[in-house]
C-alpha cells in the first residue's frame, strides 16, 4: 500500500487531484497499520482477563486527543486535512502506547504469583 498507492487508487478514479488526495491520504494512514494491530491485540487480551475499561479509558483518549486538537484546528484558517490525517496517526500511536501500558499494569494486577516466580526463575538462573 504504501509505495504503489498511485495504482492501487488508479484503479478506482482516474482524476488526477483525486489520485494525488487519495494517494497521501492511504500513505499515511498505512503507518497506522502496525499501531492499530497492538490496539486490537490489547483489546482481546483485556477481553481475556475480563476487564474492558482499561480498553474503554485508551478510547476515551484518543477520542480526546484526537478530537480537542481537530476542532481547535478546523476554527483556524488554512487548515490542510492532511493536519488532520497527522492528527489522527499521532492519536493511535499515542492509543497503542496507552494501550499497552494500561495492559502491562493489569497483568501485573492479575498475575503477581506469576510475577513473582519468573523474577525467582530469574535470579537462580544468574547465580
Amino acid at each position: 500500500v504504501l509505495f504503489q498507492t498511485p495504482l492501487l487508487v488508479g484503479l478506482f478514479d482516474a482524476d488526477a487531484q483525486t489520485t494525488r488526495i487519495a494517494t497521501v491520504h492511504l500513505q499515511l494512514m498505512s503507518w497506522t497499520f502496525v499501531a492499530q494491530g497492538l490496539v486490537y491485540t490489547c483489546a482481546y487480551l483485556f477481553q481475556g482477563v475480563g476487564n474492558t475499561v482499561p480498553l474503554l479509558i485508551s478510547a476515551i483518549a484518543r477520542f480526546v486527543l484526537f478530537a480537542g486538537p481537530a476542532v481547535w484546528l478546523s476554527q483556524r484558517e488554512g487548515i490542510q486535512v492532511e493536519q488532520l490525517w497527522h492528527l489522527w496517526n499521532a492519536s493511535v500511536v499515542l492509543q497503542a502506547a496507552l494501550s499497552l501500558w494500561l495492559l502491562r499494569v493489569e497483568f501485573r494486577r492479575k498475575l503477581p504469583a506469576l510475577d513473582a516466580r519468573a523474577l525467582e526463575a530469574a535470579s537462580s538462573g544468574a547465580r
